[in-house]
């Protein structure tokens, strides 16, 4: 998304909250237009359940997955940090999300950060134990994009852009049933297995960027500079969106 943005391909776009931050990094002239409802309630870092960890100090000496550059990495390193805990405390391993689940099912790793609809699917059987929730270390959420020159030409399209994603989203908190089942035919899970997902966590909603999005954002730029994960210091303030 945010290379297509880059090229000129893409005007707007939805994205996790890791893409942007390494696209202002670079240089990438975009900004951030709105925010999603928070997406931390549908994140965890699990073991199995018959694992012998029960917290995430247990971790010392284990071998975590890291998914890089993910929503899942800034959970990780926030979950770490929360146990008093660094990678050199632990052995991380650096997979994308489909290797990091065949490693993790396949007893290659002993802990694995994870989102639903994935981890929905293994809380509703009891095949895991969560250490941490997302929502008690990392609270994020994911974000309208759009490239700056876009947004300047356009104000009112990307209003009215919004305006009619909201009204998507409004219909979604209103027919959870009929979203499950669409969800369920585009990611080939069961539709129990979204029904459960939604029934326990809220992911609708189209907001407007107040500074609390804007002080939760800078505090991954802080941790990811703090990691060398981006090459500069950077101000999501800078990017916001002033229609």
């Amino acid at each position: 998304m945010m290379e297509a943005m880059a090229s000129g391909n893409v005007d707007i776009g939805n994205v996790g909250n890791l893409p942007p931050i390494f696209a202002q990094a670079g240089g990438n002239q975009i900004v951030y237009v709105a925010a999603t409802a928070s997406n931390a309630g549908a994140q965890a870092i699990v073991v199995p359940s018959y694992s012998p960890i029960k917290t995430l100090a247990d971790l010392k000496g284990k071998k975590l997955a890291i998914q890089k550059g993910t929503a899942l990495q800034y959970l990780a390193l926030k979950a770490l940090e929360s146990a008093k805990l660094t990678l050199n405390d632990i052995k991380p391993v650096y997979l994308n999300i489909p290797d990091s689940i065949t490693a993790f099912e396949g007893g290659q790793v002993d802990a694995i950060p994870i989102s639903d609809p994935y981890y929905a699917q293994k809380e509703k059987t009891g095949q895991i134990r969560i250490l941490v929730k997302g929502s008690d270390v990392a609270p994020q959420r994911a974000y309208y994009i759009a490239t700056q020159n876009f947004a300047q030409k356009h104000p009112e399209l990307v209003k009215i852009i919004l305006e009619e994603q909201r009204k998507v989203e409004d219909w979604a908190k209103s027919n959870k049933n009929e979203v499950a089942q669409l969800l369920a035919k585009q990611t080939e899970y069961d539709t129990s297995v979204w029904e459960y997902a939604l029934g326990k966590r809220s992911f609708f909603g189209v907001f407007d960027i107040t500074d609390e999005f804007v002080r939760e954002q800078q505090q991954v730029v802080d941790l990811f500079y703090k990691q060398k994960l981006i090459p500069k210091e950077i101000q999501i303030k800078d990017a916001i969106w002033k229609p």
